[in-house]
């Protein structure tokens, strides 16, 4: 007999061994089990939610405002005229005081000094430098003017494009640092 020979009964003589092994008995609580959970009751499903009509809007534009216009009414005859020169102008023709040239966010206001019965406000540059103001003194890049000045802070009327060519008035404050 040749070795192959004896491999081949060896393999054939495992194989029937362990055919013989997976016997029914293993399967039993398997089937136990599925036949259980088939014996159980069956859940409620809820119903899908009832699908509410979409309500629609029909926007007629010969009632209601363009959302595309500013929010600042021009008159008729102010669109006639064009949206150049409408509202507040800023003095160009000023000569321009040492504060207009740093934009407002990088100035400090950091304290307050009275002279001569007049409230003086100091602001620091970015230099820097501690510089005076008072009401009505000009501060800013945006054409920024002081109309007030208290133990809190500091109250500007700045002059700002309104986006149609023309100008707004916008008040600003610069708090002092504490």
């Amino acid at each position: 007999m040749s070795s192959k020979y004896i491999h081949y009964k060896i393999s054939l003589l495992l194989s029937c061994l362990l055919i013989s092994a997976c016997s029914n008995n293993e399967l039993e609580d398997l089937q136990a089990y599925v036949a259980e959970v088939q014996s159980r009751p069956g859940g409620d499903i809820k119903p899908l939610p009832e699908v509410k009509p979409f309500d629609s809007f029909s926007y007629d534009v010969a009632d209601l405002r363009d959302p595309f216009q500013s929010w600042f009414a021009i008159t008729a005859t102010e669109q006639q005229k064009g949206a150049k020169g409408l509202g507040p102008m800023p003095d160009t023709q000023r000569k321009k005081e040492e504060l207009e040239n740093f934009p407002l966010d990088t100035l400090q206001a950091v304290g307050t000094i009275k002279y001569k019965g007049v409230l003086w406000a100091l602001i620091k540059t970015p230099e820097g430098k501690t510089t005076r103001i008072k009401h009505g003194s000009h501060i800013g890049q945006n054409f920024g003017t002081v109309t007030a000045i208290n133990d809190e802070k500091i109250v500007l009327k700045e002059i700002v494009p309104d986006g149609m060519d023309g100008w707004q008035e916008r008040l600003t404050d610069l708090p002092f640092n504490q």
